[in-house]
């Protein structure tokens, strides 16, 4: 499946993401380190548990990286462009890849 609008990925991070106890940072470079948790997903947020203790990640952080996915992955959008759209990119470009991964495994 490929997510080619926003309202779909945001759908199918609402009807997929459960709460787990570890999901591994993701980068394109290959460099993040670190997981984090799931704890709640909602229509309007995805709330994790960091290092740092829970944060709500908004949909629209969700919505500022996904319009910018495409050029990330293939090395056109660099990483720190990323973190300056969005402060949660970390968590935002983790889940979209594993939402990808899991489409892949159908």
């Amino acid at each position: 499946m490929e997510l080619t609008s926003f309202n779909q990925c945001w759908n199918e991070i609402c009807s997929r993401l459960t709460p787990m106890a570890k999901m591994r940072s993701w980068s394109a470079a290959g460099r993040a380190k670190g997981e984090f948790e799931i704890l709640e997903v909602t229509l309007d947020s995805v709330t994790v548990r960091t290092s740092n203790g829970p944060r709500k990640v908004p949909r629209v952080s969700f919505e500022e990286i996904f319009r910018l996915w495409a050029d990330y992955k293939t090395g056109i959008m660099l990483r720190n462009a990323l973190t300056e759209i969005s402060f949660n990119s970390t968590y935002v470009i983790s889940i979209l890849h594993w939402l990808e991964l899991q489409a892949e495994s159908e």
